[in-house]
């Protein structure tokens, strides 16, 4: 096991009272780009919402840095600099682009968020031409970079993305794909 890295060991979760994750184990190393897949259904969201803490575990641990996160709440989670960009764009759709971005940065010193919000711009320009939109209004292409953006705002230093071209078009996926590379070399 790397020092910094996201570890999953034996990672079983219950959603209900039906086992949908069964003793999931994996290394998510700090610079890579991971992809987990599966038909629908496998469980692929469940593994990401847990490892982000909106879900608990049944059983497992979740590592970062070596530090045991399962069960912890996102919040504690994000600190610890995990963000999650879930599937579907969990975006405050009445909010404007602008207030999406300053809210992810609600835990960071005002001079961290400052940094955080600048940083997000800069790997997504498109969104500065847009910042007084409100985001519900925005296309597909440009939420899911929002929603990516708002995780970045907290800089943090692994991300996890459920869905990443999920509905969008070839040229926005092909937009986004050399930007989370170029995220993972950093």
């Amino acid at each position: 096991m790397s020092t910094s890295s996201v570890v999953i060991e034996g990672l079983t979760v219950a959603r209900g009272n039906r086992v949908v994750v069964c003793d999931v184990s994996l290394e998510i190393p700090s610079g890579e780009v991971t992809a987990m897949l599966g038909p629908n259904g496998a469980g692929k969201s469940t593994v990401v919402l847990t490892i982000g803490g909106l879900l608990k575990p049944s059983a497992g641990r979740i590592l970062l840095d070596g530090r045991d996160q399962a069960g912890h709440r996102h919040v504690r989670i994000r600190r610890a600099g995990l963000a999650v960009v879930p599937e579907g764009r969990r975006l405050l759709t009445q909010l404007t682009v602008e207030e999406n971005l300053r809210v992810a940065a609600y835990t960071l010193s005002s001079r961290e968020a400052e940094a955080g919000y600048r940083r997000a711009l800069d790997l997504f320009p498109e969104l500065e031409k847009r910042l007084g939109q409100q985001a519900g209004t925005l296309s597909g292409g440009e939420q899911q970079m929002l929603a990516i953006a708002q995780a970045l705002g907290g800089q943090p230093r692994f991300v996890v993305v459920d869905e990443l071209s999920l509905g969008l078009a070839p040229v926005i996926v092909n937009r986004l794909v050399p930007t989370i590379r170029s995220l993972a070399e950093q």
